[in-house]
């Protein structure tokens, strides 16, 4: 086996195991965009592991900057850096998106504690918005009004990842509900088993970034149209499944301590058929949207998400 096909079985293997919607969305693209596809997520979790498996906080500094140094050589030593330059060189992608990414994944190093909405929504960009504008290239979308939309899926996304990992999240050190929705909530108070009313709290914030989330999924899903109609389908089922988690999480009354939210194999098909039947009616999955809602950029107003480089 070449390297190169043997790049293309990790990163399609790194797909299988670290994102089932993802991969099962995958099978409704093109082999050779499936193929980019999978390996774009293949760089976004190796950026994530780096941070997240690495044994302490020591460690995980070390290696993130490792790789962001690594990443700004003209030669990277990097086997997950190599391939992944090589793919941003195929697809035209600007190396300040993914480098948004590597700093967005270090902030997390540190422990996170986020103070507003508007910050959330600058990380939540950093760390997926990104994804989303680099999948526009990705899926050979060049118009510039496409990565508007395309960004407010890919940080709809990550609010749905906040609303699900709560508890997780806290056991690393992390607490994404911004203070300005739950003042004085600490971390302790996300993990400690209470029915006191930080809790009440912590269900009014995530009742409010699931609102928020809903928000960026009518954004995001308004941009369909962008896309070449072969790419079209996948896109809609990832982002429907993504959602119908939230949805799920709110139907559970925000319980954050308990299980992990995950939505099955059957359901997924239900989901898929549902929505391929309702978007193909649709007259937005074939029509451009008119104009971009500005204000749901104004937190990230100062990134060139509408340039070409």
């Amino acid at each position: 086996m070449n390297d190169q096909n043997q790049t293309r079985l990790i990163a399609k293997n790194s797909l299988r195991t670290g994102s089932r919607t993802f991969f099962f969305a995958s099978f409704l693209l093109k082999s050779d965009v499936a193929n980019k596809a999978a390996r774009l997520y293949q760089f976004c979790r190796y950026v994530d592991d780096v941070v997240d498996l690495a044994k302490d906080n020591s460690e995980a500094k070390k290696s993130i900057q490792y790789l962001s140094n690594d990443f700004e050589l003209k030669e990277p030593q990097d086997r997950e850096v190599i391939d992944a330059r090589a793919l941003f060189d195929e697809c035209g992608i600007p190396l300040w998106i993914p480098k948004e990414l590597i700093r967005g994944v270090e902030s997390d190093v540190d422990g996170v504690e986020i103070d507003t909405e508007e910050d959330l929504l600058r990380y939540s960009f950093r760390v997926a918005g990104t994804v989303g504008l680099m999948m526009c290239y990705v899926l050979g979308v060049h118009e510039a009004s496409a990565r508007k939309h395309a960004v407010d899926l890919g940080i709809a996304m990550q609010l749905t990842n906040i609303l699900r990992d709560v508890k997780e999240d806290a056991m690393m050190g992390r607490r994404y509900i911004p203070s300005s929705l739950v003042p004085d909530i600490s971390i302790r108070d996300i993990l400690s088993a209470s029915e006191s009313r930080p809790e009440e709290l912590i269900v009014q914030g995530l009742e409010r970034l699931h609102a928020l989330s809903e928000l960026y999924y009518k954004s995001g899903f308004l941009g369909l149209a962008f896309i070449p109609i072969k790419s079209r389908y996948a896109i809609l089922v990832a982002g429907k499944i993504y959602r119908s988690i939230g949805l799920t999480i709110k139907d559970e009354g925000y319980n954050f301590r308990g299980e992990r939210v995950v939505i099955p194999l059957f359901s997924k098909f239900i989901i898929t058929c549902r929505e391929v039947i309702l978007a193909t009616l649709s007259k937005n999955f074939w029509s451009c949207p008119r104009a971009h809602e500005q204000q749901l950029h104004a937190p990230i107003a100062t990134y060139p998400i509408s340039s070409k480089n």
